[in-house]
């Protein structure tokens, strides 16, 4: 199960601007953690760190221009996202079997 609400420190600080179509910010590492914020293209993200989530990695960033912070599944952004980890030992990524 996938926590909503969850925030970490910067472990990254890698500065990219967000992609052509704007991506939706989450309270946590899924599609069922509210909306925090979101990109666009004219904007820059700030990547603090990943962590597994539902349908893979998610990166937890910044937009600088608004100052929002959440959730953004990687393939979603540039350089597919963050490449520190937000905890050393990370649960692992949610599968779902159905």
């Amino acid at each position: 199960m996938v926590s909503c609400g969850l925030s970490y420190p910067n472990k990254d600080n890698h500065w990219t601007n967000f992609p052509a179509n704007t991506v939706t910010m989450r309270s946590g590492p899924s599609n069922g953690c509210i909306q925090t914020g979101q990109g666009v293209h004219d904007q820059t993200a700030q990547y603090l760190c990943y962590t597994p989530g539902d349908g893979g990695t998610w990166t937890y960033l910044r937009n600088t221009s608004t100052g929002d912070q959440g959730w953004v599944r990687d393939d979603l952004l540039p350089g597919y996202g963050s490449n520190v980890p937000c905890e050393e030992h990370p649960p692992p990524a949610t599968v779902h079997h159905g």
